[in-house]
């Protein structure tokens, strides 16, 4: 197995949770899905702990960036948009869907993802702004993968549902959010401004 890190517990760390995340992962696609959106999630949380695996044992994988992305897509970015969903929901359409939050599992995961995520930086081979540019590549693939989900709301949603003007409104937001994240990923505009821009713009597509 390659070191990606400076630490070799680490590492096997990093391998153990992306094979436990897989198992859990493969379990979920094989169950029965109302939209296509929910299986186009399942299937990225399925796709993104192969390639951390991967990443410690093919030599052109290897890279932080796999990890690091298995880190940030699967134990922290999904926990945060649930217990956005739930903020959400109560404030807005004063409902308490505790069902959201009530898995102790989603807790522990994003307990967990905070703590690697930490610990990814501390054991890190790669300089501070090759990792800054990564995490602009890493918020251009989540503009992907928005952009994917948007487009399948089109199978999701009749056409009394569907809603041209909001479709149009969260693409631009979409869109936005891939150029300033490319600014990023070109050392064209500063990490912190970046992520700034980002955390408005997401919030605001996702209350849409």
């Amino acid at each position: 197995m390659k070191e990606i890190y400076s630490n070799k517990i680490f590492n096997w760390i990093i391998l153990i949770v992306s094979v436990l995340t897989l198992i859990e992962t493969s379990y979920r696609l094989t169950k029965e899905f109302e939209f296509f959106n929910v299986l186009t999630l399942r299937i990225i949380l399925f796709i993104v702990p192969i390639l951390s695996i991967f990443s410690l044992f093919i030599k052109k994988l290897n890279k932080e960036f796999y990890s690091r992305l298995f880190i940030i897509v699967n134990l922290i970015a999904l926990q945060i948009a649930i217990y956005f969903q739930f903020l959400v929901d109560q404030l807005f359409y004063l409902v308490t869907r505790t069902d959201l939050i009530s898995n102790p599992i989603l807790h522990i995961n994003f307990i967990i993802g905070l703590v690697l995520f930490f610990l990814s930086i501390r054991f890190s081979k790669t300089p501070k702004i090759e990792r800054q540019s990564e995490y602009g590549i890493m918020i251009i693939l989540y503009g992907i993968f928005l952009i994917v989900l948007n487009f399948t709301k089109f199978f999701d949603y009749d056409s009394v549902k569907f809603s041209m003007i909001k479709f149009v409104i969260k693409f631009l937001l979409i869109i936005s959010i891939i150029f300033f994240a490319n600014k990023l990923r070109t050392e064209k505009l500063k990490f912190k401004t970046t992520i700034i821009i980002f955390v408005i713009l997401t919030i605001i597509n996702g209350m849409l």
